[in-house]
């Protein structure tokens, strides 16, 4: 049985939210659009589709803020900022030693890259639904590892 592609984008800057849920659109997925983490983790509770990009900095809390009030509902969030262009990855995983497993993403990387990765998790989604994975193994797992 094949799934229906879903992904949830958290991010309060409307230009790049529309851009990346037009591509996503493009490309085959239904996507949920979330302006700020309060209204993310209400919507994340209802309906959680296996891909969920965050925007790092958001108006009111921290993506980090939303997945530690949503991480029983998820796999691994791909976070995105504007800020990773000023700073590099490895030098915010090494300031914030609980990020070393995520995915990080530029907000001007070219969007197949995004894609690339929601794939993967969509795939994960599937091999669960397939019975070829549990959802348990998923807990904090790199998604590169888990192919």
């Amino acid at each position: 049985m094949e799934l229906e592609k879903k992904i949830a984008i958290v991010d309060d800057d409307e230009a790049d939210k529309y851009l990346i849920e037009r591509y996503f659109r493009e490309n085959g997925y239904v996507a949920t659009l979330y302006r700020n983490g309060r209204e993310a983790i209400r919507g994340l509770a209802l309906n959680t589709p296996p891909v969920v990009l965050i925007d790092f900095v958001l108006p009111d809390m921290s993506g980090i803020d939303v997945y530690d009030q949503t991480k029983h509902l998820l796999y691994q969030p791909i976070f995105m900022s504007g800020i990773m262009k000023y700073v590099d990855a490895k030098k915010l995983a090494d300031i914030i030693p609980q990020l070393t497993s995520f995915n990080f993403v530029q907000k001007s990387t070219d969007l197949l890259e995004i894609y690339e990765l929601a794939e993967k998790m969509h795939n994960l989604e599937q091999k669960i639904c397939n019975g070829e994975l549990s959802r348990d193994t998923l807990t904090e797992v790199n998604v590169e590892k888990v192919q």
